[in-house]
This record gives structure tokens, sequence and C-alpha cells, in this order.
């Protein structure tokens, strides 16, 4: 990467590229869904292709937040739900009282190479991402009241070269803007700010996902769900929805699974505790195409739910699974971050499936309080407690195979 003239002046093509990711940071604090392309400039800055800006110490599930460029959803799930305990730079940065707002640190500044090879989050994690060289910068340190450390990492695989004084600095700078940006939205648009962090997660998602407003309406569709309204083959979006609705209405090709989708998602958003549907039976919409039907499956949100934001009131999620292209959960995976069996492991890709409980127990040749009992030790494992919380986790973690 160019770094400096024979003058010692930034040369432009560097200058070019800062340039564009401080504009990109600045809109990102008006529009916070472009965090996403803010974390890209800051990594093309560096020639880097991975870049997070999170709360290292505190995953989303205790109030935290997780952007990411270059890490897949399954990771950052991962991350989230496992592996922030075990982040050995973050526990060691916050030990040695590193963890102030403007510093931005080094692998070695924290620990030896040899104990971070040998560590878990090395070895179970970063190396299979080819994270080798680290620098992170602390945006914010925690310590005014109400909030909690926050940093941006640059990421490098053990063959790339090493994180220089030059890009400490450089970083530096990069920093000093986020902590300009991110506080002054913070203050202004939290509720906006947590929203984009949560639907950047679900734009990572392979699998199609919906949310719906109080009258049944979509406020949300990630790209996956949108590329199957787009193709028309069974289901699609008729146009006509109101202010924080307004991606419309969600239709089946035939009349009659047109109704039931409609029913299906009204019982949802009213949350009718007399007209409960099983959430893992969901819903086949058959396709003209004679392909196998999608599979669709909503669920109830509470009323507070961070999918919500002023304005746009979301009430329902829903599922959107395309047998043609199946989702598959890795049995490794499971058993090695979560502890899961591989009966637990086989009854988890059963219920990404959309099956009702006694066809998984059939598939599965057990008996359905079998089935429940995986289950609740599943929800266990994956510190969830709802049916709609477990899918998302699951979706997230899950890989495609057309």
């Amino acid at each position: 990467m160019p770094r400096k003239s024979r003058n010692g002046a930034i040369d432009s093509r560097l200058l070019d590229r800062f340039s564009h990711a401080v504009d990109t940071i600045y809109d990102a604090a008006l529009r916070p869904a472009r965090w996403p392309s803010a974390l890209k400039a800051i990594a093309d800055v560096h020639d880097c292709r991975q870049c997070v800006l999170n709360t290292p110490l505190h995953s989303p599930r205790v109030g935290g937040f997780v952007f990411a460029h270059g890490v897949s959803e399954a990771d950052t799930q991962l991350w989230a739900t496992k592996y922030v305990q075990h982040d050995l730079l973050a526990q060691r940065a916050h030990e040695l009282g590193l963890i102030r707002e403007g510093n931005v640190l080094f692998t070695e500044d924290l620990v030896p190479e040899a104990t971070f090879e040998q560590s878990i989050i090395y070895r179970e994690f970063h190396s299979r991402l080819d994270i080798w060289h680290t620098c992170a910068g602390i945006v914010f340190d925690g310590s005014a009241p109400g909030t909690m450390p926050a940093g941006c990492g640059i990421f490098r695989g053990r063959a790339s070269p090493s994180f220089s004084e030059h890009d400490r600095k450089l970083h530096s700078l990069t920093v000093r803007h986020l902590s300009h940006a991110i506080g002054s939205m913070l203050r202004i648009r939290d509720a906006e700010f947590r929203l984009a962090c949560t639907t950047a997660a679900l734009d990572r998602i392979a699998s199609g996902i919906v949310l719906f407003g109080e009258r049944g309406k979509v406020a949300y569709a990630n790209p996956s769900a949108m590329s199957v309204f787009t193709a028309g083959d069974g289901l699609a979006l008729r146009s006509g929805g109101l202010p924080g609705e307004s991606l419309g209405l969600i239709t089946a090709t035939r009349s009659q699974e047109d109704d039931a989708l409609r029913k299906c998602i009204l019982d949802a958003i009213s949350m009718n505790p007399l007209t409960p549907t099983h959430f893992s039976r969901g819903l086949a919409i058959t396709r003209p195409s004679a392909r196998r039907p999608y599979i669709v499956q909503i669920s109830s949100l509470a009323l507070d739910n961070e999918l919500s934001a002023p304005g746009r009131h979301v009430r329902a999620i829903g599922f959107v699974s395309d047998p043609e292209c199946a989702l598959r959960l890795d049995e490794r995976v499971l058993k090695r971050v979560y502890g899961m069996t591989s009966a637990e492991c086989r009854t988890a890709q059963a219920f990404l499936t959309g099956t009702a409980m006694d066809q998984v127990a059939a598939r599965l040749s057990v008996s359905e309080n079998t089935v429940k009992t995986h289950l609740r030790s599943i929800f266990e494992k994956t510190g969830t407690h709802r049916q709609a919380e477990l899918m998302r986790l699951l979706v997230g973690l899950a890989s495609t195979d057309p």
C-alpha cells in the first residue's frame, strides 16, 4: 500500500481513500443503514479485507452492537453468542487499562505472538477467518454515563504485512471522526443506530427474512427475500404501503394460499392468544415453475423489540425458505461452539425446514416429547428463549446448498 511520498506527505491515492472514508462515516451518522459501506471504506484505506465496529466486551444480547465488513453473519453470530467471552485481546486491553478513547492497539501491544496463537479465540475463530494482525481503535472507553466501550478494528491475514506506526496514526484519525459521528448520532437517534445494526445483520443472512408492521404490510425485507419476491414464482410484493410500511403487501399466486398467508400474518401481528399457529409448521406456497414450494414461517414479536424504531413499529417476523436452495447447519460448529449433541444437531437442522413437531419426530424416528426435550436443550445452549429468536440465530449460522 502506498504510504508517503518522498517529501513526507501522504500520497494522493491514500488521501483520496481516507477522504472518502471520512465522508462515508459522516454520511452513515445521518443514514445509519450505510454503516457497512463506511466500514468497507475504512478497510480500503489500509488494504484490509475486514473491518468491524463493535462493543468488544458486550454482545448485542446485552445491549452492545456490531457492524461488520468482510465478516459473514454466521461468524458475527458465533462471536456474539460464544466467543465474545474468549476475546483475549479485548480482555487484555481492559486488564492493562488501555481502553482509553483514541488509543489504537496492535495485537503485539497486548499479548505475545505465541500466547495469541494458543488462545481459544484464535484457534477456533480468528484462524478460520485468517485474522492474525489486528489494529483496533478505541472509539469510546465507556467512562461516560450510559455508554460502554466501543472500538473499530481492521484486520490482516498471517501472510500479510503487519500494521505499521503509519497505520496506527491514520487509524487514530479515523477513530476521532468515528467518535464525533457516532457520539452525535447516538444522542439524536440511538434507536435508528441500533435498528441499522440489526437490519445490517439480517441483510447478511442467506435465507429470506421479512418484518411486518402493525397492519400486516412489509416494513422490511432482506435481499434474499427481495430476490424471491422479484422472481414472482409463487410469492410477490404488491405495492401500496403506508409510511413506515412502504414495501407493500406479500401475496401468493394461488388465492387459497394467499388467504391462508394473509390470515397467518394478521394472527401473528394481533398476537391473539386464542388463535395461535404452531411456528414450525409453516405455510407451503406453490410455485408456478413446478419447483418445490416455498415454506413461510411467521411469528409474533414482543411489543418492545429491537427491530422497531420511531415511525416503524414491527409486530411480526417471517422466514421464507427455498427447498431448492436448502439451508445447512455445520454440525461440527454446533457441537464445538454450543456443545450440542448429534441428536440436537439433527433437531436444529429439522427446525429449519418448517415442518411441524410431529413431522420432525417422524423424520428423526423419535417421539414428539423427545423433540421437545431436544429443543429445550437447544434453547438453553444457544441462550435463546423463543422459537423466532432461535430461528433467527440458526438461519444466521446456516449456509446454502444450491
